[in-house]
């Protein structure tokens, strides 16, 4: 099974995956879902040259990011904004792509990762740290 960058005609495939995702998330799927715009801002970040999302071709696993300019340097820093993968599949592939996508943009120089989306926290942070990723701050988030 083979990792690729997805496209707009993927678009629908990629909405069913990310609709699974918010439903085993137990914040997530407390808010009302508001699809159109989950569809609009998908259309977006495929059509985003400084945007890369990947899937595996099971559309099991997927990877939304994208590059953006540093606030107080010169570099840019790549920015996953969605990573998921459904239980018992491997989402390493495609994080290992988006990494390398990111790595091939002049001055990238860091890659930041939150995660909130599930319920396994602890395997995510594992597999993270042994991919190389180191904990800086923390996030919070206030329901308004």
């Amino acid at each position: 099974m083979g990792i690729r960058r997805a496209y707009r005609e993927d678009a629908d495939r990629i909405a069913e995956l990310l609709l699974a995702a918010r439903e085993e998330s137990p914040l997530y799927r407390e808010f009302p879902l508001h699809e159109k715009r989950t569809r609009a801002m998908l259309d977006v970040m495929l059509g985003n040259p400084r945007g890369a999302v990947f899937v595996d071709d099971d559309f099991d696993s997927i990877v939304i990011g994208d590059i953006t300019p540093d606030w107080l340097s010169a570099g840019y820093t790549a920015v996953i904004h969605l990573a998921y993968a459904r239980p018992k599949k491997d989402g390493l592939r495609a994080l290992r792509a988006f990494k390398k996508w990111a790595k091939s943009w002049p001055q990238v120089d860091k890659l930041y990762i939150s995660t909130s989306f599930g319920d396994r926290q602890d395997a995510t942070d594992r597999v993270l740290k042994a991919l190389g990723f180191e904990v800086l701050g923390t996030q919070y988030m206030g329901v308004l």
